[in-house]
């Protein structure tokens, strides 16, 4: 087990994270009107695109195209794009540089926005890093930005020297839905607490449609579900350690390789971006290793237990609709519950062990059983010690069965 197998799986990641990215049914219009059924790389795009790559069939080349050369795209039962020219927004809404006006600073652009409701009132987002910003259009008429902003307000001008701001928002969003879409029993107060976001802004909309009798089409992947799973992880490490002391007259001791049952449990969020194609995870597992050794001067013998508390990364790729590979990077800290470095002569030494990193590769099956291979390259157990180094390294392989 040596560290170029962490390496190896970086690389892994770096090679392939893109493979897996299909080509799915789909269509876009070009800027004289012919809508043309094709195949397009769907990339769950995280922020609004500007081009996409598209198929005419399996067997042909990719062709790239730009928002001056389609009008809308969309994949089916996916997501839908318009070119739109509109004014928008693009005040930073990072604290530091918040503006100190109230009004939102238009300026214009043509850009991809996301549909997310069509109908008699049609909902689109826009977002391009930190920056989310959220359109209307009622029938036929004008794309309107959605107006939100927060600002910082002077709020103490009685010495000059001594000035303060105060972070305040201009929630204008809620007048225009009240002016333009006011529906049936609807109230201000429920206005009122909408939040600035696609969950609300779209559960508003549905609700308007329906209140006005309009037939109306939701735009989002459906049956997305398992966005969080928990499983138990039962499994085998594979585990070696070798202790070493230059200035000691007892140097080193080989404690060799030795196998064990290890036991975890796992919590995990699939990320709604991406096809679903990431996730965070977080695990903890129950782990020992018990052997004995002899140094230049006396046999030594361990018995180590502890707790391992892991947080880390997934990397999902599709092989087929109920098989899938992935990829996991993350970060281990260590929790003894028992273990000493017992030498026959000479001073005992305590475990006190060092946080480490660790990497995966395994599959996953029907999204309800997994077996993976884990390695944890180098861990250090005698960190109080200047002198000493106990390198602990495990590869273990773990199955998977999902509870929830």
């Amino acid at each position: 087990m040596k560290s170029s197998l962490f390496i190896a799986l970086l690389a892994f990641l770096c090679l392939h994270a893109s493979a897996q990215i299909k080509y799915e049914p789909g269509y876009f219009i070009d800027n004289e009107g012919n809508k043309i059924d094709c195949l397009i790389k769907n990339l769950d795009w995280v922020n609004n695109p500007d081009h996409f790559s598209y198929k005419l069939d399996q067997n042909s080349k990719h062709q790239v195209v730009d928002i001056l050369q389609v009008k809308e795209f969309g994949v089916s039962h996916y997501s839908k794009y318009q070119r739109v020219t509109v004014l928008i927004d693009k005040s930073s809404d990072e604290e530091a540089n918040l503006s100190k006006d109230k009004a939102p600073s238009f300026e214009e652009d043509t850009l991809f926005l996301r549909v997310l409701i069509e109908g008699k009132a049609t909902l689109y987002s826009y977002r391009k890093g930190k920056l989310k910003r959220y359109f209307y259009r009622l029938e036929n008429g004008q794309i309107v930005q959605l107006v939100y902003k927060r600002y910082k307000q002077l709020v103490d001008q009685i010495y000059i020297y001594n000035k303060s701001h105060e972070v305040r928002k201009n929630e204008q969003y809620k007048e225009q839905l009240w002016v333009d879409m006011k529906c049936g029993d609807l109230s201000m107060k429920e206005i009122e607490g909408l939040s600035y976001t696609k969950k609300s802004l779209s559960q508003f909309f549905v609700t308007y449609n329906e209140c006005a009798n309009s037939a109306y089409v939701t735009h989002e992947l459906k049956g997305k579900k398992d966005l969080f799973n928990i499983k138990i992880r039962p499994g085998i490490n594979a585990s070696s350690l070798v202790i070493k002391n230059p200035l000691s007259t007892r140097k080193e001791a080989d404690f060799g390789r030795k196998y064990a049952f290890r036991m975890g449990i796992e919590g995990e969020i699939i990320l709604p971006v991406n096809k679903n194609k990431w996730s965070i995870f977080s695990e903890v597992t129950y782990q020992y290793f018990k052997s004995a050794a002899v140094s230049a001067t006396s046999p030594v013998t361990l018995d180590y237990q502890s707790i391992e508390l892991a947080l880390g990364a997934r990397h999902y790729f599709f092989l087929r609709d109920d098989l899938k590979s992935f990829v996991s990077l993350g970060f281990m800290v260590d929790v003894p519950k028992a273990g000493i470095f017992d030498f026959e002569s000479g001073t005992d030494l305590d475990i006190s062990t060092g946080n480490s990193l660790f990497a995966g590769m395994g599959v996953t099956y029907r999204n309800k059983y997994t077996i993976e291979a884990k390695i944890n390259p180098s861990r250090q157990l005698l960190n109080k010690y200047i002198s000493w180094t106990a390198r602990y390294r495990t590869l273990a392989i773990v199955l998977g069965y999902r509870l929830l």
